[in-house]
């Protein structure tokens, strides 16, 4: 299951031109980031983090009249407060399988930053966005 599972990665990656990184391999899921797309600005760092789920999740539903929709990949565009240890979430897309795109949310992060739980997969994530090196990134 998890050669499908990288297999499904790399195919997504070709097909959406970024260049994603795996950070964590669960028995359930892989999580990466797109190491291309990591911006800064002061102590802010952005990027994008993908879940990559081995079975599809069903959709939380706005209503229970809303039909069943499960999804497969969930990207997120994270907004990290790296000094401070704070993170916000700015827009998420939950894919179906074939890389269709079921829901688009975007967020305003001003003033939205919450503590990142000590020692949780979401520290984890911004220990890792936050370490990237972006000196091999061309400056534009």
């Amino acid at each position: 299951m998890r050669l499908l599972i990288i297999l499904a990665l790399l195919a997504s990656s070709s097909a959406n031109a970024k260049d994603w990184v795996v950070i964590h391999d669960a028995p359930d899921f892989l999580l990466s980031m797109d190491s291309e797309e990591i911006s800064q600005d002061g102590n802010l760092r952005k990027g994008w983090i993908m879940w990559e789920y081995a079975e599809p999740r069903l959709m939380p539903r706005a209503s229970p009249q809303d039909p069943e929709r499960y999804f497969v990949r969930v990207w997120e565009l994270t907004s990290f407060n790296c000094q401070e240890r704070k993170a916000a979430t700015v827009e998420v897309i939950h894919w179906a399988k074939h890389s269709r795109i079921l829901n688009r949310a975007e967020r305003d992060a001003t003033g939205n930053y919450t503590e990142v739980v000590p020692e949780s997969l979401g520290a984890f994530i911004l220990e890792s966005v936050c370490g990237w090196s972006l000196d091999s990134k061309p400056r534009t």
